[in-house]
C-alpha cells in the first residue's frame, strides 16, 4: 500500500501555501488513513488524519509521510484514537516518516493508540529536523482495552536535528516484555515531546519548556542535545493526561497562527489556495466555491 502523504510548502507567487494530500487505496478490505483539510492560513495548515474502515488489522501496513517546507507550520489532528485488534498470530505495522525544513513547525497531538489483546504491532517514527525547525508531538499508548490483557507493541523513535542524533528510543511493551523501570503495573504511557531550535525559543509562538507547569505524576526529561520529554504512566488513559503540558506548549502558537477558511486570505479577501487531494490516480484541486476533478 502506498503511504498517506502530506506535503506543505510555500507558494512561489506569495499566495497561500501549497498543500499536497495523498491517500492510499485500500487493499483486501482493510481500512485506510485518509487526509482532510480543516484550515489554511498564510503560512500554515490544519489537516485531519481520519480512519476509513477498521485499523489496525492483521497484515495492515500503515505508512505516513509528512514534509513541512521552509517557514511553514503544519498541525495534524486525529479526531479519534486507533485500535489494533487481535491478529490471530499475525502482525501489523505503523510507520511514520517526517521531515521539517528550516523555520518549519510541526504540531501533532496523537489520540490514544490501543493495542488490544492478541495484537502484535511494530510502530516506528523517523524524524529529520533542520537546525531551525520545531516539533511538538504527543503520543498515548494503551496496552489492552478495559478488562482485557495487553497486546504486544514495539515502539521505536529516531530523531535527528541536522546531522546530530537527538532521540533514539525503543519501547518493548506487552506480554514477555520487561516492566521494571518501564510500565510497572500500569498499561498506559502518555508522552509529549518538544524540540525547539536553540536560536528561536519562541518558534512559531511555542512556549519554552520552562513555561510548562509541573505535575507530581508526570516526569520531565531533558535530552542531551536539546529538547524535553514529559511522560506519565497509569492504569487507564483518563487517569493520566498530559493535556495541560500540551496546552501550555502550544496555546500561544494556536492563537498567533489563526487559520483562515479555505478560499479566504487572512484579510478576508478571496484567495486561491493550491490544495491537491490525491487518492490513487485521481487528483482533486480545491478552489473557492468549486471542486474540479483532474485525472
Amino acid at each position: 500500500m502506498s503511504p498517506t502523504r502530506i506535503v506543505l510548502s510555500a507558494d512561489r507567487n506569495g499566495g497561500l501555501p501549497r498543500l499536497e494530500l495523498s491517500t492510499p487505496r485500500s487493499s483486501g478490505g482493510g481500512g485506510t488513513l485518509r487526509t482532510r483539510l480543516l484550515d489554511l492560513s498564510a503560512n500554515g495548515a490544519r489537516v485531519a488524519l481520519v480512519q476509513d474502515g477498521a485499523l489496525l488489522l492483521r497484515g495492515d501496513e500503515v505508512e505516513i509521510d509528512v514534509v513541512v517546507g521552509p517557514g511553514m507550520r503544519l498541525e495534524l489532528v486525529e479526531p479519534s484514537g486507533t485500535v489494533a485488534y487481535a491478529m490471530r498470530g499475525g502482525s501489523a505495522s505503523w510507520r511514520v516518516d517526517v521531515t521539517v525544513e528550516s523555520g518549519g513547525t510541526l504540531l501533532w497531538q496523537g489520540k490514544p493508540f490501543v493495542v488490544a489483546e492478541g495484537a502484535d504491532v511494530r510502530r516506528s517514527t523517523h524524524v529529520r529536523l533542520a537546525e531551525t525547525a520545531a516539533l511538538v508531538q504527543r503520543e498515548t499508548l494503551v496496552l489492552g482495552r478495559t478488562g482485557e490483557a495487553p497486546g504486544a507493541l514495539v515502539n521505536s523513535c529516531r530523531i535527528r536535528r541536522g546531522s546530530t542524533p537527538v532521540l533514539a528510543e525503543d519501547l518493548r511493551l506487552g506480554p514477555g516484555a520487561p516492566t521494571v523501570g518501564v510500565l510497572g503495573p500500569h498499561r498506559v504511557v502518555d508522552t509529549v515531546l518538544a524540540l525547539l531550535p536553540e536560536d528561536a525559543t519562541d518558534a512559531a509562538g511555542l512556549s519554552t519548556a520552562a513555561d510548562v507547569p509541573t505535575h507530581p505524576d508526570v516526569q520531565a526529561y531533558d535530552l542531551a542535545y536539546g529538547g524535553r520529554i514529559w511522560r506519565g504512566v497509569a492504569g487507564s488513559a483518563h487517569t493520566v493526561s498530559l493535556s495541560a503540558v500540551w496546552q501550555a506548549l502550544t496555546a500561544d502558537s494556536v492563537a498567533e497562527n489563526g487559520y483562515a477558511c479555505v478560499g479566504r486570505s487572512p484579510t478576508g479577501q478571496s484567495a486561491t489556495p493550491t490544495v491537491s487531494l490525491v487518492s490513487a490516480s485521481t487528483c482533486l484541486r480545491a478552489s473557492p466555491g468549486s471542486v474540479t476533478q483532474v485525472r
